[in-house]
């Protein structure tokens, strides 16, 4: 595969990676319940790149205690992603648990915050409908069940419809498992980590790969595919893009 730069200065608020937007009390169906009776009150990670504060013993007790009196069923949260935490400013991403999980994709919601309080209100009130979307694709030979951990980079949930410059892609399932399948490994060959997201460059689609930790902080890889005239995907050219911002 061939490597090309591409510099895209994205001017944006800190929310990279789940939008945020005001909470309400709307319960969403459970279609595929999955079983999270072994997982912990929700999980702790931190954002490597940024390399955030630990939170502190009690704040861990105090977002713990809370995500256990919240579970409702299935529907609970699964897991915060710490990207800032330092001299009384704070960032995250919010997973709560899939509310569909099928062998393949798993589909769910998410919340960026950007404040303590932000995050314990979040996570009391439980996933809205008008928070972003997210899915994860499996890997085609160890498809999902009905167990449930924490992702590596490599599989984190990431969000279809999220876009920055370019149209956005309107994927069946199928066809986003597909796209997946085909991009996963030349991104694993030339260490691009994990999907990022999806766009419309003109007659391609263009899948980007990396995270978006913050304004201008930022990168990965990218590919362009095409539609094959009979159905399904294929790399339009050998290209692996850089992205950086």
């Amino acid at each position: 595969m061939k490597q090309r730069a591409c510099l895209l200065c994205c001017v944006l608020t800190f929310a990279m990676g789940c939008m945020h937007r005001s909470p309400s009390a709307t319960t969403l169906p459970s279609t595929h319940p999955i079983d999270t009776s072994t997982l912990p009150p929700i999980e702790v990670r931190y954002d490597p790149a940024l390399s955030p504060k630990a939170l502190t013993e009690r704040e861990n007790a105090e977002l713990k205690q809370l995500a256990a009196e919240s579970a409702k069923g299935n529907r609970r949260a699964w897991f915060v992603r710490v990207r800032y935490n330092d001299k009384g400013s704070f960032a995250a991403d919010l997973y709560f648990t899939p509310d569909t999980t099928e062998p393949r994709i798993r589909k769910g919601t998410c919340a960026h915050v950007e404040g303590w309080g932000d995050l314990l209100s979040v996570v009391k009130d439980g996933p809205a409908e008008e928070m972003p979307r997210y899915v994860q694709i499996s890997l085609p030979n160890e498809p999902f069940d009905d167990r449930l951990a924490m992702p590596d980079r490599e599989m984190m949930p990431f969000q279809p419809d999220h876009r920055f410059f370019g149209m956005a892609v309107k994927l069946s399932d199928e066809e986003l498992i597909s796209l997946v399948d085909l991009v996963r490994p030349v991104f694993a060959k030339n260490a691009g980590g994990p999907i990022y997201r999806i766009e419309m460059k003109g007659e391609l689609i263009r899948v980007f790969s990396g995270e978006q930790q913050g304004p201008l902080a930022g990168g990965g890889r990218f590919v362009d595919v095409k539609r094959k005239a009979g159905g399904g995907f294929e790399l339009a050219n050998e290209d692996v893009g850089i992205w950086v911002s």
